[in-house]
C-alpha cells in the first residue's frame, strides 16, 4: 500500500496495528518505499506511528539506510525531514557505506 502510495489503506492498515516495520524478503521497510517515492506525507506518516531509522532483516543483518535513500535519490526535503528526526548523519549501510557517499 505504501509503495503504490495508498494513503488511506497505509492508514487504515496501521490503525490496526499493522508493523510499521515490517521487512519484505528483500529487507525494505514501508519507509524505505515512502523514501523512495519522495512521499514527504507518506514519510512523516510512517515516522509519526513509529517507524525505525534501523532496519534488520535476518538475511541482511541490521543496518540503517533510509537516509541513504534520499540522499542517493536527490530528495533534499526528505534529507532535512530524515535529519530533524534524529537519522545518524554518519550511518553505514550494508557496504559500509555512510550517506556522504553518496552524496
Amino acid at each position: 500500500a505504501v509503495n503504490n502510495k495508498h494513503m488511506d489503506m497505509v492508514q487504515m492498515l496501521l490503525d490496526k496495528r499493522a508493523d510499521v516495520n515490517v521487512c519484505d524478503v528483500n529487507g525494505k521497510t514501508p519507509l524505505h518505499f515512502a523514501i523512495q517515492n519522495n512521499d514527504m506525507t507518506m514519510v512523516k506518516m510512517l515516522l509519526e506511528k513509529g517507524a525505525s531509522f534501523m532496519k534488520q532483516h535476518p538475511d541482511f543483518g541490521i543496518f540503517h539506510d533510509h537516509l541513504h535513500i534520499a540522499v542517493n535519490n536527490k530528495h533534499m526535503k526528505l534529507v532535512q525531514l530524515l535529519l530533524e528526526k534524529g537519522a545518524y548523519i554518519d550511518a553505514i549501510d550494508g557496504k559500509n557505506k555512510t550517506p556522504l557517499h553518496f552524496a
